[in-house]
């Protein structure tokens, strides 16, 4: 019976030292299911501030596209109006060319005709050429 009680003695002491232990790593498991915890926590926050960036930027990237697309169509715009430009100025080059061909061949009937340049007379004002002013008559036009 002595023994029983021994051996029984012996068995709480074991179950005691694993009942101790078992206490022991439950702690340690509760500390770290703790820091574990904190970092969700802080992954958490983590991700809600880059959430929160990708919305900044998804914004900025909308006003970006935006300029983009009002700089690009006032390109096109650019490119339009140079483009009809360049056309009319084609065809006012033509007109000139038909318009010098015409004086060419009018000069030509004059002078064929025995007029010469110093007989013909230019009006006073002729805003587009270069040698005349509004106050000075053209230099061909002066008596000889």
């Amino acid at each position: 019976m002595i023994k029983d009680i021994e051996n029984y003695t012996g068995r709480i002491q074991e179950l005691e030292k694993e009942k101790d232990s078992a206490l022991r790593q439950s702690e340690t498991g509760r500390r770290e299911l703790v820091q574990r915890a904190d970092r969700i926590k802080q992954l958490q926050q983590h991700l809600e501030g880059a959430q929160n960036n990708i919305q900044h930027l998804e914004m900025q990237l909308s006003a970006y596209r935006e300029d983009f697309d009002k700089e690009r169509l006032q390109r096109e715009n650019a490119l339009e109006t140079s483009s009809a430009i360049g056309k009319s100025l084609k065809e006012l080059e033509g007109e000139n060319t038909e318009l010098r061909q015409e004086l060419n061949r009018m000069t030509s009937q004059l002078q064929n005709m025995g007029v010469m340049e110093e007989d013909v007379v230019m009006p006073a004002h002729q805003p587009h050429h270069p040698h005349y002013s509004h106050n000075q008559p053209p230099s061909s036009a002066s008596p000889a």
